[in-house]
């Protein structure tokens, strides 16, 4: 009966896995459709294996931190490039948790992140790096989320390096969903 018992946890969470890396494969594979027209084939294949290959959890207790930190970037220059990465993973890889979709979703921390990456663009290429891929990823989290807390899309106009216009980046949040630590 033990071993029963032992086989049936080990199913449940072997399923639940599963299923963490579905709902990864399924972001990612939206995110690689929505960045393909800026990149070559070779190069979209990087990106995607770079996403996939990042490591960069945040501890449980300091998630909102890491959130409210990536609004202050001009603050945590230092950090910066963790704290995107930080983000890009968490945002990835705990989508199902709620109270994260939120965090990832918030209209405020897209709006800082980008007006901070419109006045320092350039000067740190990995930093511009992680900040496309968190926009692009933020939208793609958008687009999984139920049309009741959704709105109409803005198309915010950066400029990617290579001078290609960026896609829509910015998707505007119901704000009665969208409250958090961070608002206040």
């Amino acid at each position: 009966m033990k071993q029963l018992i032992s086989f049936c946890l080990l199913l449940l969470i072997t399923i639940n896995a599963s299923a963490g890396n579905s709902l990864k494969s399924q972001i990612l594979t939206s995110y690689k459709t929505r960045v393909s027209l800026y990149f070559t084939e070779s190069e979209l294949h990087q990106k995607i294996k770079t996403l996939q290959e990042l490591h960069s959890p945040i501890p449980k207790g300091l998630r909102e931190s890491y959130f409210k930190m990536a609004m202050n970037l001009k603050n945590h220059k230092k950090d910066s490039v963790n704290i995107m990465k930080s983000i890009i993973y968490t945002c990835l890889n705990n989508y199902k948790d709620k109270a994260l979709q939120m965090l990832c979703k918030n209209q405020s921390l897209v709006d800082k992140i980008d007006s901070y990456y419109e006045v320092h663009a350039g000067q740190n290429a990995l930093l511009d790096q992680y900040m496309d891929d968190f926009f692009d990823i933020q939208a793609v989290l958008t687009e999984f989320t139920p049309k009741t807390e959704s709105t109409d899309s803005q198309i915010n106009n950066n400029k990617r390096k290579n001078g290609k216009l960026k896609p829509s980046t910015k998707e505007n949040i119901n704000q009665n969903s969208n409250h958090t630590i961070m608002d206040k």
